[in-house]
């Protein structure tokens, strides 16, 4: 099999794109399964990179004050609402709240004293986020994902979308057979503009 797979004709005719993308499938949903093995993959790989770890981190970050970089992307948090924030708002309709405030009352070390919804209906315990590019950072992920399961373990509903989605749904007139729209059915939340029709 070794001496097969090292003839060229062999890999053109087995090795296609179809065979690549079915096997990162398979890889993908075998390291999403939750098995042990697979945990024990996704930490080696994690590990292989040296910028996960805290000295690597500093360094790189006092190396990037000295050149007074500034990063293209920032985080919408602490900055007021982004467009794509707004735009949901004004869909949605007053009885929703952008920036809503939810205190954790959990005082230990890494928890917030509150956590800010991008947009929530406190009376129904929705909360919909919407993500920048900043929440690519595995960081970012890490707070993301920790928020989330403190408003879900409170009764919280949590929506999340990526700011281009959003953008995309309203600039064509949210349309009822997009994913925001079934997500939206789903939940019970009616839009103002379909409210009105």
């Amino acid at each position: 099999m070794r001496w097969l797979k090292s003839l060229p004709d062999y890999k053109q005719r087995v090795y296609t794109p179809q065979h690549a993308r079915k096997s990162g499938e398979g890889r993908k949903r075998w390291l999403t399964s939750g098995h042990p093995d697979a945990i024990k993959e996704i930490e080696r790989i994690r590990n292989l990179s040296p910028s996960s770890r805290p000295e690597v981190q500093s360094k790189i970050s006092a190396a990037l004050r000295a050149m007074n970089h500034r990063p293209l992307l920032h985080g919408g948090n602490g900055r007021g609402p982004t467009k794509p924030q707004l735009l949901l708002h004004l869909a949605l309709g007053p009885e929703w709240i952008m920036e809503l405030i939810v205190l954790t009352k959990i005082r230990q070390p890494k928890w917030p004293a509150a956590y800010k919804i991008d947009v929530g209906h406190p009376g129904r315990k929705i909360a919909i986020e919407v993500d920048g590019p900043s929440h690519f950072a595995k960081r970012t992920q890490e707070s993301d994902k920790r928020k989330e399961g403190f408003l879900r373990s409170e009764g919280w509903t949590v929506l999340r979308f990526w700011n281009n989605q959003i953008l995309d749904w309203i600039s064509t007139d949210m349309p009822t057979e997009s994913s925001i729209s079934m997500i939206f059915r789903q939940n019970d939340i009616l839009p103002l503009a379909l409210k009105e029709s």
